[in-house]
C-alpha cells in the first residue's frame, strides 16, 4: 500500500512539473529531436519507444535515447541546470526528490533494461548512465547476461514477469545481489 502511494504521489510529483502547453512527453519528445536516433535496423518505433522509456522508473529524469547497432543507451539527467534547461518548471528541490531514495535509483537500473528486452526481443544490450555529484551508476547488460543470470529465456520472463518482479525486484537481498553484479558504482 506504502508503495502504491508512493507511486501515485512521486507521478503526480512529476505531472505538476510541466504547465499545460508543455508537457514533459512534449519537451522529450523536442529534445528527441536534436538526438539521432535510427532505428532501421531494428524496425522500432523511436516515438513509442520514448513513451515506454518515459513510463519506466525515473523515466522523467531520462534524456533522450540513443541506438547504436541493436545496443540502447540511457542517460538520466544527473544536474539540476541540465533538467532545468529541458523542464523550466520545475525546482531544485523537486529535482532532488527524485534521487533522494537509492533504492528508487537501485530499482531503476535493475528492472528498466529488463523491461526493454522483454518489449523489444531485438535489442540486444542496454546500457544506463547517471552521473550525480556524490555518485555514478553505469550499467552495460546485454540479454545473454540477463538470460544466464536468471536461467530464463526473454520469452520465459515475458510469459511470467510477476514472477521475474516478485524474485528480483520485490525482493530487497536478490535485488541488491543483481544490482552489485551489474550495476558499476563509483
Amino acid at each position: 500500500m506504502k508503495y502504491l502511494l508512493f507511486t501515485i504521489a512521486f507521478a503526480l510529483f512529476f505531472a505538476s512539473c510541466s504547465d499545460n502547453t508543455n508537457s514533459n512527453s512534449e519537451n522529450q519528445d523536442t529534445l528527441a529531436k536534436d538526438e539521432k536516433n535510427d532505428t532501421p535496423d531494428l524496425a522500432i518505433d523511436a516515438n513509442e519507444l520514448q513513451t515506454e522509456l518515459l513510463n519506466m522508473r525515473l523515466g522523467s529524469m531520462m534524456k533522450p535515447f540513443k541506438i547504436e547497432g541493436k545496443t540502447l543507451k540511457v542517460n538520466f539527467f544527473g544536474e539540476f541546470e541540465n533538467y532545468k534547461k529541458a523542464f523550466p518548471m520545475c525546482t531544485q528541490d523537486e529535482f532532488k526528490l527524485a534521487y533522494e531514495d537509492t533504492k528508487d535509483i537501485e530499482k531503476a537500473f535493475v528492472e528498466n533494461p529488463v523491461k526493454v528486452f522483454y518489449k523489444y526481443s531485438n535489442i540486444e544490450q542496454v546500457n544506463m548512465k547517471l552521473v550525480l555529484a556524490e555518485q555514478k551508476y553505469s550499467i552495460e547488460l546485454t540479454q545473454k547476461q540477463l538470460t544466464d543470470y536468471c536461467g530464463q529465456t526473454i520469452d520465459e520472463i515475458k510469459k511470467d514477469y510477476a514472477k521475474f518482479q516478485e524474485t528480483y525486484f520485490f525482493d530487497a537481498v536478490k535485488r541488491k545481489e543483481f544490482f552489485d553484479k551489474f550495476v558499476k558504482t563509483n
